[in-house]
């Protein structure tokens, strides 16, 4: 974060929650967390760093995209929940990129609660946004113990105490109005106090690399190292019209370095994910979906400038699968000798 912008923040701070030393742990992600639930509903900019709570997919796609043998996986962090299932499901070595440090930092809490909470107090803290216990520092106290960084302690504890729970419900959390019953039937370990449980044993026993940064270009920095599960769900969108431009040539480009991905990158007998969509199939695409971005396009455009560009370039297996609506799944398989 650039000094101007720090000195904002902090005079900003400094009005509304307190007073805390730029130099102390956990800092500049407070810094941030704050300006997003103080800028929220003013400045349009904000939202992209707001974290979400809940994965908006149904992750009961993996029963159908993971291969039968899987050692080593690379995904999208999100909201953690992939990565969850993928312990559910034994498979210890997961790498998972997120360029939202926001997001990574309430899934340190997520993981530091399963360490600590039963399983309805877990849900009461940090999924169940009626209950008196959501986000509540009473709770936070008996998981803080459980934060093995001094800076997400920091940033936590001043976040809950110092904002109300409505602010932080609405101002720094996206899409907070789920239904927590629909929710939970999209997450298998949700389903059972057993799988829950499970799942804190297999947290100690996994090794997970938490990595903030681009995906393709960590994928791109360690070539040397392959996995049998690729996962880049949910960054297509964001990368086709944001560091493409909504240009299809710029995106022509990322294809190419997917293609490379997929050639250096994944075992044989792998599977590559390239896009979860929302709402959306093949079959609709020649309707109308929402505002159309600064190019003019809407997200059916853009969805369909996508699958086409993936198809030319790969061997795709599609599936729909039901979420809150009809949902799209892209894959590819890298078979073996």
């Amino acid at each position: 974060m650039d000094p101007i912008m720090m000195n904002r923040l902090f005079g900003m701070f400094k009005d509304s929650i307190g007073v805390y030393p730029k130099s102390m742990p956990g800092a500049d992600i407070l810094f941030k967390a704050q300006n997003v639930i103080n800028r929220d509903g003013i400045d349009s900019d904000v939202y992209i760093d707001k974290p979400f709570i809940f994965t908006t997919q149904n992750q009961h796609y993996l029963e159908r995209t993971l291969p039968s043998d899987v050692n080593n996986a690379f995904i999208i962090l999100g909201t953690g929940d992939t990565l969850l299932e993928l312990l559910s499901r034994d498979i210890k070595n997961i790498t998972a990129l997120e360029n939202n440090d926001l997001q990574i930092l309430f899934f340190r809490l997520r993981l530091a609660a399963f360490k600590t909470l039963s399983a309805i107090d877990y849900e009461r803290f940090l999924l169940d946004s009626n209950s008196h216990k959501f986000l509540s520092y009473d709770v936070f106290k008996s998981v803080k113990p459980a934060l093995n960084d001094e800076a997400d302690i920091n940033a936590w504890d001043i976040l809950l105490t110092k904002n109300p729970k409505e602010d932080l419900m609405h101002h720094l959390f996206k899409a907070i109005d789920y239904d927590l019953k629909v929710n939970k039937s999209l997450i298998t370990y949700l389903s059972s106090k057993k799988g829950y449980y499970a799942i804190r044993e297999k947290i100690e026993k996994a090794s997970i690399n938490i990595v903030f940064g681009d995906a393709l270009e960590y994928l791109e920095d360690h070539s040397e190292i392959k996995y049998d599960y690729i996962d880049i769900t949910n960054i297509l969108l964001f990368i086709f019209q944001i560091l493409c431009n909504s240009d299809s040539n710029q995106f022509a480009l990322v294809i190419d370095r997917l293609k490379k991905i997929f050639e250096i990158n994944l075992n044989h007998n792998g599977v590559m994910v390239f896009d979860y969509w929302f709402c959306h199939t093949l079959d609709n695409l020649s309707g109308e979906f929402g505002i159309k971005n600064s190019a003019g396009l809407t997200s059916s455009d853009i969805y369909g400038m996508i699958y086409r560009s993936l198809n030319s370039a790969f061997d795709l297996e599609i599936f729909n699968i039901k979420a809150r609506e009809e949902d799209t799944v892209f894959l590819t398989r890298k078979r073996g000798f």
